[in-house]
């Protein structure tokens, strides 16, 4: 492909276009979807992925993703979705034939199984990049497209020795192989001709899992603490039940540390992505996530799932609200060639895990 010439310009122009240094404009992110335009969408994507057995579903991420990227604007100007649905309905028709393989092996040979799940972990640093590079090739701003430079033995390099860190240390590496997966995938990154840089520390990513680790231990101690002398006084039988309902404020204190660490690490990430001389800053708070999700899961429970959009919508707005780009002056971006040879396999696995970066 040809080097395109599309150019895209943040903020007022200054008076002396010259100066080498300009003060940073804080431009907010504006999110103008709503609930009920939402779930017209949603209703109408789960039934037509019902009645065609999953096919529509591609078409489904695609309109899904198209609703929340054209709906979040900065600088007067919305994002935009541009993948096409059969590009990713051929990548999910080969990611489920590989998935049945697994699971008819699983019947016949535990050995092969267990081989076939190993060869999957070693082609995660492959899924990875063709993940991404999907993601950020069919995302733009102004016409401009983000893009997606890493290669496999990159991805590699990254995730396999911090992968054995996490086994070796039974989890305790983990914030470190998340960081570095990460800064890998932030870096990895162009918004046009601009690079992409990460200040986050490997140390912060562990500081919100320490923090985490510690209000659970907080919450289970004072659980444990308030309720053996009562156990205690109880038949076997009592003893069962209570044990049961004790389940209930345990899984409660579980789910608060989760919201803090996602809290955090949201922050984090956001907050530590640079766009050439911009940034980003990113400020949710622990109580308010907290608030929203426990009541998000609260709607869910009692519509039989049919708040799901108005949650999504909620997630979504807050994100935004809390989300501020750091300008350092106007920013004219030329548009990168467009990157050609990549199909929609790594985004159909992308779906399997929980590592997009990316809006909605």
């Amino acid at each position: 492909m040809t080097e395109t010439t599309d150019v895209t310009t943040f903020g007022t122009e200054p008076a002396d276009a010259t100066d080498a240094v300009h003060e940073r404009v804080a431009l907010p992110f504006h999110f103008t979807g709503n609930a009920s335009e939402y779930f017209r969408i949603w209703i109408v994507n789960v039934a037509l992925s019902i009645v065609t057995l999953g096919i529509y579903s591609a078409w489904a991420k695609v309109r899904n993703k198209q609703y929340f990227y054209r709906h979040t604007w900065l600088d007067g100007a919305s994002f935009d979705y541009l993948a096409d649905p059969r590009k990713i309905l051929k990548g999910r028709i080969l990611v489920a034939a590989a998935l049945g393989v697994m699971a008819v092996s699983k019947q016949y040979s535990a050995g092969l199984y267990l081989l076939l799940a190993f060869l999957l972990m070693l082609a995660t640093p492959w899924v990875l990049v063709k993940a991404f590079r999907f993601s950020m090739r069919n995302s733009a701003w102004r016409n401009v497209r983000f893009s997606f430079r890493g290669t496999t033995s990159q991805a590699a390099g990254e995730y396999l020795p911090g992968m054995a860190i996490t086994m070796v240390t039974l989890g305790i590496g983990a914030p470190w192989l998340q960081w570095r997966i990460t800064r890998f995938v932030v870096e990895s990154s162009t918004f046009g001709k601009l690079p992409m840089r990460f200040r986050t520390r490997a140390m912060d990513f562990a500081r919100a899992y320490w923090g985490g680790a510690a209000l659970l231990g907080l919450m289970i101690g004072i659980l444990v603490g308030s309720t053996v002398g009562f156990m205690a006084s109880l038949d076997d039988a009592s003893r069962k039940w209570a044990l049961n309902l004790i389940a209930l404020p345990a899984a409660a204190s579980y789910f608060v540390a989760i919201v803090f660490i996602k809290t955090r690490l949201a922050n984090l990430v956001w907050g530590g992505i640079e766009i050439g001389e911009h940034r980003l800053a990113s400020a949710q708070k622990f109580r308010q996530v907290l608030w929203l999700q426990f009541t998000n899961i609260l709607a869910i429970v009692c519509t039989l799932g049919l708040a799901v959009p108005w949650a999504r919508v909620r997630n979504h707005r807050y994100r935004l609200e809390k989300l501020t780009f750091h300008a350092a002056g106007p920013l004219i971006v030329a548009a990168a060639a467009a990157q050609e040879g990549d199909g929609a396999v790594g985004d159909a696995l992308h779906d399997l895990g929980d590592f997009d970066i990316g809006f909605g």
